[in-house]
């Protein structure tokens, strides 16, 4: 389906594996090494993403009164500044920067608790305008997969418009946007 290709392809079907527990004297190059691959797979998922992300993506949107879903598309601009979400009934546009980080499982619980499962949803709000977008996907790791590339995404935004990349605009940024 269209969820299933959001992961490199070079990571489907692989784990990496584990860094958690004590490792023995002389691990920290093999830890290196782990933490290498992680990145290489990180990067060449959020290239794929930022690469798909402007064609269109296809989603399920969240009906958040009646729990219904529909088909969409997300997509974002060439220059990465908007992002479009076209239903079949209507288009939104949302400034990326103005977006928060994407939310999934029990922090959109928290938002929706009237969803029986949110394992599989994610959550994006515009913090300026009073919007949000709740997408589900048929399994929890392609949900985790879109908020991983959409977290990366929006980091990057956020850097280039001038900001931290932790959702503040730094001075410079601030200045820059009330200028124009």
């Amino acid at each position: 389906g269209a969820y299933d290709t959001i992961a490199p392809r070079s990571a489907r079907g692989a784990e990496l594996p584990s860094t958690a527990g004590n490792a023995p004297r002389g691990a920290s190059d093999s830890r290196s090494s782990r933490r290498l691959r992680r990145k290489a797979v990180l990067r060449d998922m959020a290239t794929e993403f930022f690469a798909r992300v402007t064609q269109g993506v296809a989603l399920y949107l969240v009906d958040v009164r009646t729990g219904s879903t529909f088909p969409c598309t997300f997509r974002v601009d060439e220059r990465f500044e908007l992002g479009h979400l076209s239903t079949p009934w209507s288009e939104y546009a949302v400034r990326l920067v103005d977006l928060d980080e994407p939310r999934r499982g029990r922090s959109v619980a928290k938002v929706f608790p009237e969803l029986h499962s949110a394992t599989d949803c994610v959550l994006l709000r515009s913090r300026h305008v009073a919007s949000c977008f709740l997408f589900r996907f048929p399994e929890s790791q392609a949900a985790k997969s879109f908020a991983t590339c959409m977290s990366i995404l929006l980091l990057s935004v956020r850097i280039a418009a001038g900001g931290s990349g932790r959702g503040e605009r730094s001075p410079r940024g601030a200045a820059r946007e009330k200028a124009s």
